[in-house]
């Protein structure tokens, strides 16, 4: 649920709440005025009754005084009635006010119940408002700090660019000059021309090999920036990721891994201690040497054009 419709349905509540509160109010004050009715009417009925029952009384005390037994029996039994009847019409305006009165009570309560069932749901909606914009602050955060990952990047990536760029002017740089000097050695020596065509075709490839190569770098390191973020993410939303460091190097690792029978062993002689160890060390040199020319392809045309021209003299 959104934060807009949460705010909505508080507000959809509250003003809920105040009709309700109104409604409520407006039915206890018509209780009230009905109990207020009817103890007005109670209290007028005991004034009539109380008037009538003293005005009978004296009647009675006229007529003991100026009448005889007989008349006087009539006339108290007919007050009697009289007075019972007065006292059943009090006692039903009592069970009507008592009843006014009840029905009072539970429409109080029954308003008290549904103030605080309101209560409880407003304060629910307010929490449930507040881990929402909880929420809406980390997911911030963290777009932040993914905005400012993705211009690091962006930033890496463009100084790799400028200074691949940089290396392959430097690169073509050298080349013109290997070929003005392959062209000069070839105008005074006609005969290699066909060898110097052959290494400006090989050069050629080097090169294409080796932008391709450079292409192909560039692309895996991309990608394996992306996989390591949708690893990250997906680490943060499901478990606290476990990083886990990603060897370039391991072809070579696994390459300059010494074989079980160069290891040397405690049974070993002088001699063959001696041989294990030249060969450990002419084979970490070897991989030293070919590490050396992978990482730089300037150095592998040097060696390559060095060889050719020792090749040449021979």
């Amino acid at each position: 649920m959104s934060r807009s419709s949460l705010i909505f349905r508080v507000s959809e509540l509250e003003e809920s709440l105040c009709e309700s509160r109104k409604q409520h109010a407006a039915e206890l004050s018509e209780l009230g005025s009905r109990l207020s009715e009817a103890r007005t009417e109670l209290s007028e009925y005991m004034a009539k009754a109380t008037s009538r029952l003293a005005l009978k009384e004296k009647v009675v005390e006229e007529l003991r005084l100026a009448s005889n037994q007989e008349s006087l029996s009539v006339d108290v039994l007919h007050l009697k009635s009289e007075v019972e009847w007065l006292t059943e019409e009090c006692e039903r305006l009592r069970g009507k006010s008592e009843a006014a009165r009840l029905e009072a009570e539970t429409a109080e309560k029954r308003l008290e119940d549904i103030r605080e069932e309101c209560a409880a749901n407003l304060a629910s909606l307010q929490a449930r408002l507040a881990q929402e914009h909880a929420r809406r602050m980390a997911a911030e955060e963290n777009c932040t700090l993914h905005t400012q990952e993705l211009q690091s990047v962006r930033e890496e990536l463009t100084r790799q660019v400028m200074s691949m760029t940089e290396r392959v002017r430097e690169r073509e740089s050298e080349l013109t000059r290997l070929r003005r000097q392959l062209a000069q050695r070839g105008i005074n020596n006609p005969s290699t021309t066909n060898q110097d065509q052959r290494v400006t075709a090989l050069t050629k490839a080097l090169v294409e090999k080796e932008l391709a190569l450079e292409q192909v770098t560039d692309q895996r390191n991309q990608l394996r920036i992306q996989l390591d973020r949708i690893k990250s993410d997906y680490g943060n939303c499901t478990y606290p990721s476990s990083s886990r460091s990603v060897s370039v190097n391991d072809t070579d690792d696994a390459k300059a891994q010494v074989p079980l029978f160069m290891s040397e062993g405690p049974h070993d002689t002088m001699v063959t201690r001696r041989v294990k160890r030249a060969y450990t060390c002419v084979d970490s040199l070897g991989m030293k040497t070919g590490r050396f020319l992978r990482r730089y392809p300037l150095a592998r045309l040097l060696v390559f054009v060095y060889v050719h021209f020792l090749k040449k003299e021979n």
